[in-house]
């Protein structure tokens, strides 16, 4: 852990880049990282997380295609083309902006 400094007896941190500080327990195995490796997303919730530490991605992506695919994924190291992941980004982003559109009708 080459940048981590200590912060008291069970914590490390370190200063992110962007200007914020990031505290991991020094017993940690392994930190979650902030966007998922697959859609590049930020993990945002407590599903991310227990995703990623079982598939290595986020909730979207583990009910998209990791559980879909769980053996490929998890002994092969399978993962989606870059265009199913951008159609799937897409359609992501269709879904969220239809959820929050405001009907002039009423």
């Amino acid at each position: 852990m080459n940048d981590w400094m200590e912060l008291d007896e069970i914590r490390l941190y370190k200063k992110h880049q962007d200007g914020f500080y990031i505290i991991i327990p020094k017993e940690c195995e392994e930190a979650i990282p902030f966007k998922c490796p697959v859609c590049r997303d930020i993990q945002k919730t407590q599903d991310d997380s227990f995703s990623y530490r079982e598939y290595k991605c986020c909730y979207s992506c583990s009910l998209k295609w990791a559980e879909a695919n769980k053996e490929k994924w998890k002994n092969e190291g399978w993962r989606p083309l870059a265009e199913e992941v951008q159609k799937e980004i897409e359609l992501r982003e269709k879904i969220l902006k239809h959820s929050f559109k405001i009907s002039d009708e009423e």
